[in-house]
């Protein structure tokens, strides 16, 4: 994996897991310290499964895959011993606000299939719409799109399907969990896409 510098946080079960299921954050932002390098991620997920480090964006990650229709969901920040989470961009940015340019976008492309090759997931939950629409093709093709109503609210979800080394791998679109953000439309969406793995 000859392009990824951000390494991969890959839970202790993730292999065992059924689906393998891969949760792709946008980037790294802010200062990283050095003596971190590519372990940041790593790092990072570790200090949230272990509780010495709390986010609301991965309290809120968190809070909706425990409501998901999945054997190892409801354990709290257990959870994170089942996944695999990965950056997409490969350099930091600034800040949370700073959108990646287009070569940092094109540059990580490599990466990201690298990491398909290597962990095989089975689904990939794409955390922000943005990112999703930035994804690379890959010979893929739209499967479905899901729809939910929640308070009046219409919420849709698209679902790709890449096929990578005869594998397929699913691929759903999830709103970024920051403000504003509704868990049952997700969850609901979510589950259906688990039903039809």
């Amino acid at each position: 994996m000859s392009n990824v510098f951000y390494k991969p946080w890959v839970g202790a079960k993730y292999k065992s897991s059924k689906p393998r299921i891969m949760l792709l954050g946008e980037s790294v932002y802010g200062d990283v310290p050095k003596e971190e390098g590519s372990e940041f991620v790593i790092n990072m997920i570790n200090a949230v499964y272990t509780q010495t480090w709390c986010n609301p964006y991965f309290t809120k990650v968190t809070n909706l895959l425990n409501q998901l229709n999945i054997s190892w969901a409801a354990n709290e920040f257990d959870c994170w011993g089942n996944l695999l989470f990965y950056e997409y961009v490969q350099e930091p940015l600034d800040s949370a606000r700073v959108r990646p340019t287009t070569e940092q976008w094109e540059k990580s492309e490599i990466a990201f299939e690298e990491i398909l090759n290597e962990y095989k997931p089975q689904l990939i939950l794409v955390l922000g719409k943005e990112l999703y629409k930035r994804l690379p093709e890959l010979n893929g093709d739209i499967q479905d799109n899901f729809k939910y109503k929640y308070n009046g609210k219409e919420f849709s979800s698209e679902c790709w399907k890449y096929n990578v080394n005869n594998k397929d791998i699913y691929v759903l679109e999830v709103q970024h969990p920051s403000s504003g953000f509704s868990y049952e439309p997700w969850v609901k969406m979510i589950n259906k896409m688990l039903s039809l793995i």
